[in-house]
């Protein structure tokens, strides 16, 4: 076997592995390098997914755009041929105020005339 002193030495040795150290500092680089180049890499994902995201909002802002407009050209429609919804309800209303106020005078001037 060894002697003390040379497995010392073995030890001693196998702990300062001056190869690796150059190894590690080349490692470093290339995963620095890897790391701006991940980082380039999803930058630019980043913006390619911020101009698709802005563009589906321009769509979907000139989509909603144009139904409201539609809709509005539809209630213009009904109110010029008297058949909007929030119109008849008031004007019905109006009519049968009318008509009870026609009633009640009609009454009255009966009672009066007797």
């Amino acid at each position: 076997g060894l002697s003390q002193m040379e497995a010392k030495e073995v030890r001693e040795t196998s702990k300062e592995p001056k190869a690796v150290e150059e190894d590690d500092s080349s490692k470093s680089e290339e995963e620095s390098s890897y790391d701006e180049e991940e980082s380039e890499r999803r930058k630019v994902k980043c913006l390619d997914d911020i101009q698709y995201l802005e563009q589906q909002f321009c769509n979907l802002k000139e989509l909603l755009y144009h139904e409201k407009i539609q809709e509005i050209e539809q209630k213009i429609q009904y109110l010029n041929e008297g058949s909007a919804p929030e119109y008849l309800q008031p004007v019905k209303e109006l009519q049968q105020t009318l008509q009870d106020r026609l009633e009640r005078t009609g009454l009255q001037t009966k009672c009066r005339v007797d």
